[in-house]
């Protein structure tokens, strides 16, 4: 569980300093099987070998991103909204 806390938090961290773009309307996705030294886009952790992810094309860029499946679900829904876990 740890793990995926953390891949929560590098994922939302990414996308509130928008160093991930916010939109997913305005992408193509396909679910892969993952190969030695692919990255998530997000929170940067490798994507073991032969474990799912998305790649996601931005259109009309070359832009390609990758995914874990849990990182991808955050980016697709994230609003843009800060939620303050602090209180």
């Amino acid at each position: 569980m740890e793990g995926t806390q953390h891949r929560i938090a590098k994922t939302l961290e990414a996308l509130r300093t928008h160093i991930l773009p916010t939109s997913a309307s305005s992408a193509d996705n396909m679910l892969l099987e993952s190969i030695e030294g692919t990255k998530c886009s997000s929170c940067r952790e490798p994507i073991r070998p032969r474990e799912l992810y998305h790649s996601i094309r931005l259109r009309d860029t070359f832009v390609l991103l990758r995914f874990h499946s849990l990182c991808y679900q955050l980016w697709v829904r994230f609003d843009g909204t800060v939620i303050d876990r602090s209180s």
